[in-house]
């Protein structure tokens, strides 16, 4: 999964996350669609030494419990 500077395919991407690692999540947007899905959330990979925040779309993330609010 990347993990870009804002909710668009068109940002840069800051990090990269990978199937097992832990992710927090500060809150969601809605921003460009990937496949029919608009919702971005701003998480951050919590097994990254980079230690930055960026969005990733919600069409490759699912959050474990909750529904993070609007950011």
């Amino acid at each position: 999964m990347k993990i870009r500077k804002g909710p668009s395919t068109g940002t840069a991407i800051v990090d990269r996350g990978y199937i097992g690692d832990g992710g927090a999540v500060k809150c969601k947007v809605q921003g460009e669609g990937i496949y029919g899905n608009t919702t971005w959330y701003y998480v951050q990979n919590i097994n990254s030494n980079k230690n930055v925040w960026g969005y990733t779309s919600a069409y490759y993330f699912r959050v474990a419990s909750g529904n993070p609010p609007n950011c």
